[in-house]
């Protein structure tokens, strides 16, 4: 039995269980209300007296609410003395008042420029929004976090200009790539820069490597922030230009995300519970022949006398209604010198393909403490985390094997999924049973990690303070792959078993001190010094067995198998020292300047180059504080701001500039008493010059808010120099290949994003958001190489077909090859030749640049609507101007093996003779533009009921990717597929090969239902 088929079934029992008798509890009629009293009051304006309008007036934990009168007036229901009113409104700060036993509340609300007085997490530190003087984008967490979530990089999907994520597969738990403001590099790490509660975290996968075997891969690794609990995040800032991110030096080119998790607060003690049940299903199908229609195309095409009915579905058969539950406790709370909030979370997150899914459980704790007249501070943040997925064994580069996806695809309709007997059909010696293929193949990884810091403050003089941060970020993951022998893909071997395993540990060590004081009347200073140290280990090994005389056992009993492959094991260490500072100088609030430097040592680079410096500089100037706008009242803030800075890339592997051996049974030779000596050879010359790549970047901005609008607007130019290309060394040398600096690449761009308060009333809000962006890519030099061809097609007879190029003057990732013109009356494809005319032969074909999967515009926008207690929010996004390159299509629009596999319709009525084998063309580069609904949601909150002293309680209903509107024909515009560059002159340590779908593992439609509580 397939170990995911029955996977604690009985703590999944006793949840739902417990879940729905909530539901229950919650529609059952009883009282809602206890001690009602109305409340009646008038809000002015501090300044001028004046009553206020339209501000919001809210009971705190519920949607129960109304907005002032003309005359600043509002009369309001409230359960009882204990509830407390929030009043808000744009451009003053919040006011919180206790009802106690009065009926009559008046308030008076303070202006606060926009709440940019909200202070913001930035680079070790904090600062009030409205004194940012770089490219800092921040994410509403409480309205991402609606629906089904999987791993933080979920909840900024689409929500800030500028940034973009793809992921690699719709794979609960697979790996996801995240881009902010472009590709900046070939062949290093293009990921931003992860920090928790101030220590950077690795992203690195700790998935080991899977099985291989039939020519195919099992699936992708999993996304490393997958152990991290949504839930427990209380704020996400994104920091995008230089100015942002040169405080973080050499891991700072891609980008910094900062994430804050969710702390106690004074007071007695609070319970909040949240509950989800999700329900997954396919989107779309692939338009393949029926089996009825594989039958009429045999006999059209073959000459084939085909009788008979019935069939399987191949792809209704593989995938399934996919069922997640997730489930959030926490208990938080305080006193005057003390706060604290634990958590736990527990997450079953199933796959559309059959067993597949993830198993998620989190605990986190945190707690502040401080002393000595709240002169010395102490905070701990520890995250234990436990994940377990199943993964699918499918293929993303292979050739003619096949895979669970590619079979699903290419499965001959006829037969059924099992014989009489029970036993699984065996669809052909390529083209396995999907089905069999997933119940019987047991490919799982279990990882670990204890996420955690532990800081000091203290404030030694009246404006200067000291702070230490020690943080441990430790991960164990291990793989257990079993093909047995009983199944198709495992018998020709005996079956197979294989086990690996990934440790990867970082401690970081920080401290700083921070002065700052009113040096002149109307003048601040702020000053940050600070010193960082970080060790990274990294070890990795594992060990492959085949033929075994049992299944019973597999991995479980590695040495039950006759032989045994070589075992692997490798180890890294990684060390980084840094010194960095920062000045903020302000004057008269109107007047901002921010200046940092970086200087940082690594370990993997050339013993030349170790060091480098990493400055910025940016202004501001907040022209709503000058006295000739004094008198502009409905112009609250609009503040310029111009930043410029550099940053770096470390992300390669160690060692690429020392001289490195290997050893390989190709160098084996027998020495003494004639036994077997392993030998060693170079692998790689040393590069003592070896040094970091670099990324200038200059930045524009206005941030602006009018009345009930504000935004911002940014261009940006970014260019990155010296970047790491593996690239080949003439022979004869000691070795193929040497790690160099060479090349540039740049990015330009404009980001906009906009917020509106559209409808203020007593009953209804209604407030919208957008972003939109844009960025032009381009290779400007190879270090002296016209071009270099990569990434190779897949499917039968693709071998050494190249359909991506880097060439300077055109993007990463650009598609390149012959320009399809139509198919002629033999049945051939023709293509554009050189000399303006057609040719069916594409030695003879002209080759062009056919597409850029780098989107020309990308948007996203949102609705926040409100009725008295109903809340409604829609989230839309989508891309314009991108191209794909539909490898599946290629590869199934094709009669060539009609009888074999199973085609797309299209293939039968395209013209084509059924000898043609297709080929990589423009009639493969497919526009990939989507408009999407991504997540819609309607939610009910209570009138704060009088049980258990219950403080909240909602009930809501959320529909993810409900439809996408493209002309793209395969299972999503949004693919990733992974694949290994082509071996033409230079290897990539990073793939560039974006915008290729290649049986690619489909993204689900779900629907949430939720439920929240609070005590």
């Amino acid at each position: 039995m397939h170990p995911f088929s029955d996977r604690g079934s009985i703590i999944r029992t006793l949840i739902a269980s417990v879940w729905v008798g909530l539901m229950l509890w919650v529609v059952s009629p009883h009282p809602l209300l206890a001690q009602e009293v109305t409340v009646q009051g008038t809000v002015t304006e501090q300044q001028s007296g004046d009553p206020l309008p339209g501000v919001n007036v809210v009971v705190d934990g519920t949607t129960t609410g109304t907005t002032t009168g003309i005359n600043g007036t509002y009369t309001l229901e409230v359960p009882g003395p204990d509830a407390v009113l929030v009043y808000t409104f744009v451009g003053y700060q919040e006011e919180r008042v206790q009802v106690g036993d009065r009926t009559t509340i008046d308030v008076t609300m303070r202006a606060s420029d926009v709440a940019l007085e909200e202070v913001v997490v930035t680079g070790y530190g904090q600062q009030q929004r409205q004194n940012i003087t770089g490219s800092v984008s921040s994410v509403d967490v409480a309205e991402a976090s609606v629906g089904q979530v999987g791993s933080p990089q979920d909840l900024i999907q689409g929500r800030v200009a500028g940034v973009s994520l793809q992921s690699n597969s719709g794979e609960p738990g697979a790996g996801v790539d995240v881009r902010i403001r472009g590709t900046t590099s070939i062949s290093a790490s293009n990921e931003p820069l992860y920090v928790i509660d101030g220590v950077p975290v690795n992203s690195t996968t700790i998935t080991p490597d899977g099985a291989s075997l039939g020519g195919v891969t099992s699936s992708s690794t999993t996304n490393p922030l997958s152990l991290i609990n949504p839930q427990d995040i209380e704020s996400i800032q994104v920091l995008k230009d230089a100015s942002a991110t040169a405080i973080y030096g050499s891991q700072g080119a891609g980008g910094v995300i900062l994430i804050e998790t969710k702390g106690g607060r004074r007071g007695d003690v609070q319970v909040d519970y949240s509950g989800k049940v999700s329900l997954g299903t396919m989107v779309r199908d692939l338009d393949l022949l029926s089996p009825n229609e594989y039958r009429d195309a045999l006999q059209r095409f073959l000459d084939q006398d085909v009788s008979g009915s019935g069939g399987t579905d191949w792809q209704d058969a593989t995938t399934e209604t996919a069922v997640t539950h997730e489930h959030n406790l926490s208990f938080s709370g305080g006193n005057q010198s003390t706060t604290y909030r634990a958590s736990l979370g527990y997450l079953d997150n199933r796959g559309i393909i059959e067993d597949t899914g993830i198993e998620r459980v989190t605990a986190r704790v945190n707690a502040d403490h401080s002393t000595l007249g709240d002169r010395l501070r102490l905070n701990l943040n520890l995250t234990g985390s436990y994940l377990k997925r199943n993964h699918s064994f499918f293929n993303q580069g292979g050739g003619f094997q096949a895979g669970v996806i590619k079979s699903m695809i290419a499965a001959d309709p006829r037969l059924p999924v099992k014989q009489g007997d029970g036993s699984f059909t065996d669809v052909s010696t390529t083209i396995r049973n999907p089905v069999a293929m997933n119940r019987q193949i047991i490919d799982i990884t279990d990882e670990k990690r204890i996420l955690g810091n532990f800081s000091i403050e203290g404030d030694l003089l009246e404006n200067l303070t000291a702070s230490g941060n020690l943080g441990v970020d430790l991960n164990d993951g291990i793989r257990r792959t079993g093909i047995p022998n009983a199944s198709t893909i495992g018998r020709d071997v005996g079956g197979l078993a294989r086990q690996g395993e990934r440790n990867l540990s970082n401690l970081t060590v920080q401290s700083t001190l921070q002065y700052n004081r009113d040096v002149f009347t109307d003048h601040t200073v702020e000053v940050l010094g600070g010193y960082e140290f970080k060790r990274e280990v990294f070890q990795d090994l594992g060990v492959e067995t085949r033929n075994f005389i049992t299944d019973a056992t597999l991995f479980n009993n590695l040495g039950g198998g006759a032989n045994v492959s070589t075992p692997f094991s490798e180890k890294q260490i990684v060390k980084q020292i840094s010194y960095f500072g920062r000045l903020n100088y302000n004057v008269k609030d109107r007047y901002l300047l921010q200046a940092t430097v970086r200087r940082d040592g690594s370990s993997v680079f050339g013993e030349n180059e170790r060091f480098a410096w990493f400055p910025s500089a940016s202004l501001g100037w907040r022209l709503t504080n000058e006295p000739f706008l004094d008198d502009v009242d409905w112009l609250t803030q609009l503040k310029l701001r111009v930043s410029a800075g550099v940053s770096g890339n470390q992300a390669v592997p160690p060692f690429q500039a020392l001289p490195t051996l290997d050893t390989d049974e190709a160098f084996a030779d027998f020495f003494g008493d004639e036994s077997e000596i392993l030998g060693v050879a170079p692998q790689r010359a040393a590069n003592p010059d070896l040094k970091w790549e670099e990324t200038t970047e200059y930045n524009v901005g206005i941030d602006f808010a009018a009345g009930r609008f504000s935004g911002a607007f940014d261009l940006y130019t970014k260019t990155t120099t010296d970047l790491l290309l593996d690239v080949r060394v003439p022979q004869p040398a000691q070795s193929s290949f040497v790690l160099q600096n060479v090349g540039e690449v740049r990015n330009q761009g404009v980001e906009l994003s906009l917020d509106a308060f559209v409808v203020e009333n007593d009953a209804l809000s209604l407030n919208v958001g957008a972003t939109a962006s844009s960025n032009f890519n381009e290779v400007r030099d190879l270090g002296g190489r016209g071009s270099i061809d990569h990434t190779e097609a897949s499917g039968a007879g693709q071998t050494g077909v190249l359909v991506q190029r880097l060439e300077p003057g055109h993007p990463i990732g650009a598609f390149y090859g012959p320009v399809f013109t139509g198919i002629n009356e033999e049945g051939d494809e023709t293509y554009r030749s050189a000399d303006g005319g057609t040719t069916t032969a594409l030695a003879n074909a002209e080759e062009t640049f056919l597409g850029n999967p780098i989107p020309d515009v990308a948007y996203s926008f949102n609705i926040n609507f409100r009725y008295n207690d109903f809340d409604l929010s829609a989230f839309f996004r989508g891309e314009e101007g991108r191209e794909l390159f539909n490898n599946t299509a290629m590869e199934f629009t094709s009669k060539t093996n009609l009888g074999t596999i199973n085609v797309l319709r299209e293939a039968v009525n395209d013209g084509t003779n059924t000898g043609h084998v297709q080929t990589y063309s423009s009639r493969w580069i497919h526009d990939a533009s989507f408009f999407r609904l991504d997540k819609l949601t309607l939610g009910y909150t209570f009138p704060a009921p009088d049980r258990f002293q219950m403080r909240r309680l909602r009930v809501y209903a959320t529909g993810s990717n409900l439809f996408v509107i493209t002309p793209y024909e395969g299972f999503d515009p949004e693919v990733n597929t992974n694949r290994d560059a082509a071996d033409t002159g230079f290897r990539a340590l990073a793939r560039p090969d974006r915008g290729i779908d290649y049986t690619s593992f489909p993204r689900a439609r779900t629907f949430t239902f939720g439920l929240e509580l609070g005590f």
